[in-house]
Parts: C-alpha cells; sequence; structure tokens
C-alpha cells in the first residue's frame, strides 16, 4: 500500500460514465494554507512491535500528500531493545544510524515519536505524531536561505551521487556540515497492528544506512556567486531493492545540528514518475475507452442490481501491451476497507473472489501488441466507501507499473 485516501481530501473534477478522474495535481486540498518557504525533514522513531506506530505513519503520509516535495520523512529503526528487536519472521530494520540519533535524543522508549529538522517545538525535541502536523506547517513557513540538489547515478549497485548546495543570499552561517542517507521503500515484513500481527505490512522510508558520518562531513558555505559541489560514491547492500532505495541529503547546522536544508531523490530516477508506455491502462466501454496514469484516484458511484449475484458497483477497463514482446502482468489489490462481510472480485483470465483477504495478486500473460479487458465487482455491505489500491506492473521489470486507487462510494446508494 502506497496510499489511504479519506474521502473529505478527494476533489471530483470530471464524469466519465460512473467514473471520475481526480487529476494529479488536484488530488489533496492542503490542510491549510501556508506559503511553503523551507523543505523540512520529518524523522519518526518507530518499531515493527509498535502498535500505534502504522497509525503515525499514516499521519506523515497525509502530510506527504499535503506538502509533496516541501517535506521529507525518514523512519528510523533503532537498536532500543524492544520496539525494534526482531523475533519470529520480523525483519530487522535496525541500523547504526538510527541508533545515533536515536541515542542523541534521550533514548525515548515510547513510540511512535518524532523530531522535526532536528530542532525544538515548543521547547520540546521529541513530538507526538498528533503535534507533527503542528510542527512541520510552522517550519515549513520559515525563509530557507539554502537550496539543496541531488542527482544520482547508478551502475549496477554503484552509485555517484552529485550534491549541489546553493544560496541566492548571503548565509551568515559558516558552521555547516552534509549529510547523506540512504532510505527505502516498500518493505514487506511483519508489524503489529490493530490488536495483530500484519505479516503483508509495507514499510516505507526505512533508514537504512548513513553514507557519510551520522552527524555529516563538514563543506564550505556557499555565496550567491559560488555554489559547493560534492560528489559521494556509495555501494547500495545487495539485499536491498535499488528501485526503492532513495538518498535523502541534509545541510545540517553543525554547532546546534538544526537542519537548514534537505531534499530526497530516487537512487534508480526513472522509477515510479508516470505510466510507462510499454502497457497503458484505460477504463470505460469498448470503443470507448479513457487512459489513467500513475497515482490516479478513480471515484466509481454507480450502483445496479443483479438479480443472481445483488447490489453491484462495477469498474471496467483494458490493458493494453505497446510493445513487441509479450507481457507478464501482474494486478496487486490492496483492500483499505474493514472486512464486513463486502465481496469484491476482480475478473481478467477469470473471476477471483477477495474472500476477506487484504491482498491478492492476479496474472495474465499479454500477446505482443494485443490487449486484455478486466473488470471489477463489488458487493457493497453498507453506504460508505470501499477503497481498493491495484498496481499494475511488468514482472519482468517491475520498475513499468501503474497505481490507481479506486474509490467505490456507496454513500448516495438510500439518497
Amino acid at each position: 500500500m502506497k496510499h489511504i485516501i479519506s474521502s473529505i481530501l478527494l476533489i471530483l473534477v470530471t464524469t466519465f460514465f460512473s467514473c471520475s478522474i481526480i487529476p494529479e495535481n488536484d488530488r489533496i486540498l492542503p490542510i491549510q494554507s501556508t506559503e511553503a518557504g523551507k523543505t523540512v525533514l520529518l524523522v519518526e522513531f518507530t518499531g515493527w512491535k509498535c502498535v500505534n506506530c502504522p497509525d503515525a505513519a499514516r499521519i506523515a503520509h497525509e502530510l506527504l500528500e499535503t506538502y509533496n516535495q516541501n517535506l521529507v520523512v525518514v523512519a528510523m529503526h533503532p537498536e532500543d531493545g524492544y520496539w525494534t528487536t526482531p523475533t519470529g519472521l520480523a525483519l530487522d530494520l535496525r541500523s547504526t544510524a538510527a541508533t545515533e540519533y536515536w541515542t542523541y535524543f534521550g533514548s525515548p522508549t515510547s513510540f511512535p515519536t518524532g523530531v522535526v529538522d532536528f530542532a525544538p517545538f515548543d521547547n520540546n525535541y521529541l513530538l507526538d505524531r498528533d503535534l507533527w502536523s503542528r510542527s512541520v506547517a510552522t517550519r515549513i513557513t520559515m525563509q530557507q536561505p539554502l537550496r539543496i540538489d541531488a542527482v544520482c547515478n547508478t551502475n549496477n549497485n554503484d552509485l555517484a551521487i552529485n550534491v549541489e548546495v546553493t544560496t541566492n543570499e548571503e548565509v551568515p552561517n559558516t558552521n555547516l556540515n552534509l549529510i547523506a542517507w540512504i532510505t527505502e521503500d516498500n518493505i514487506i515484513g511483519p508489524q503489529l497492528e490493530g490488536g495483530h500481527t500484519n505479516a503483508e505490512y509495507i514499510h516505507n522510508h526505512v533508514l537504512r544506512t548513513s553514507i557519510t558520518p551520522e552527524w555529516g562531513e563538514p563543506i564550505a558555505t556557499p555565496t550567491a556567486t559560488n555554489s559547493t559541489n560534492h560528489i559521494i560514491n556509495f555501494t547500495l547492500d545487495t539485499s536491498w531493492v535499488k528501485q526503492n532505495c532513495n538518498v535523502v541529503c541534509i545541510v545540517l547546522d553543525n554547532q546546534t545540528n538544526e537542519v537548514l536544508a534537505v531534499c530526497e531523490t530516487p537512487c534508480v530516477n526513472n522509477r515510479d514518475t508516470t505510466q510507462d508506455n510499454t502497457f497503458i491502462i484505460s477504463i470505460g466501454e469498448e470503443d470507448n475507452y479513457t487512459t489513467v496514469n500513475n497515482g490516479d484516484t478513480i471515484i466509481v458511484t454507480n450502483v445496479t442490481e443483479d438479480p443472481f449475484l445483488g447490489t453491484q458497483m462495477t469498474l471496467n477497463g483494458i490493458i493494453t501491451n505497446n510493445s513487441n514482446e509479450d507481457l507478464n502482468i501482474t494486478v496487486t489489490a490492496t483492500r483499505f476497507y474493514q472486512n464486513d462481510g463486502t465481496i469484491d472480485e476482480l475478473c481478467m483470465v477469470q473471476c477471483v473472489p477477495s474472500n476477506g483477504q487484504q491482498t491478492q495478486n492476479f496474472n495474465c500473460t499479454i500477446l505482443a501488441n494485443n490487449s486484455q479487458t478486466f473488470y471489477t465487482h463489488l458487493t457493497p455491505q453498507n453506504n460508505q466507501e470501499y477503497i481498493i489500491e491495484y498496481k499494475f506492473f511488468n514482472e519482468d521489470n517491475p520498475i513499468q507499473q501503474t497505481i490507481i486507487t479506486v474509490v467505490y462510494d456507496n454513500k448516495l446508494k438510500n439518497q
């Protein structure tokens, strides 16, 4: 899962039969009006045994949806002796770097907790998740005289990271350090959630290591006419999925350890940006399809009565293979609604009902320059929204993917 979308954040902008596609730039309404002047770093200390940490991750995700490029989130799993210690099938997501920062901030025993820009808010560094939004909103309106940008060049697992620090004005602070981290997304592993262990929880923004010393290396202060440039070389661990890895670069005040500027860039720069042209996902009816893009949200409002199946909400679509090779396509359906007896199914080669499963994979082979139709059926039990994320990807090259979120909106059934 990458998104849990609340109905109050969705904007209905176009209508296509019974479905609406929310354009990329209009998907999220800001929580409050702010003039973004600074890019902010949110660090969350988290662990797989922490039952409240998934809620903290949700809050962090909503803040990312709100502030986009002006927020960087990093999840740290320190060696705390309890919350992060792996047992059974749990993954070991701990890192020496995470432990260093956790220790610096007093080795807090209460998880989840967070730090924003390594700076105090209301005289406290460690913040409960309910305070993250206020702290981020405050920091994001601050002026940022420095800017940091990074670009990765990747050769197998070897990275050459080009970092540039610039300014448009005189910077009084000459005590600057540069920090570089590696984080990884989409790590599937156990997490205590809702009173049970979710074996297929997706851990995002996980700090894998610090490339530089944890508190950075000194760099020269840029001027309005001269930027500072740095090249950092690093080899990714082969157990990490490089397509899911990011580089986070930070300019730090080495006297106070306050974050002055931060940026994040993928290790593989072409991942998860737009829909890959190898295959195209469209929705609608025959001869009248509308192409959807990676990240789109679709609202389904039609409700029909089937004499055998009962109340049905449907979405029809087609996967078009534009390449000259056969494609092995997998569709992963992840459900974000409480199991209330609702059954949904996805039909490609055959129809497979959900049967209460949170995640399912569906597979098909599409011949070169051919297409495959698909459709979904959902039988709602209540007047509410049922949210399902569908991830379409090429089994032979998972970077080629399109992710759409479908909201089956049954709230108006009896109105």
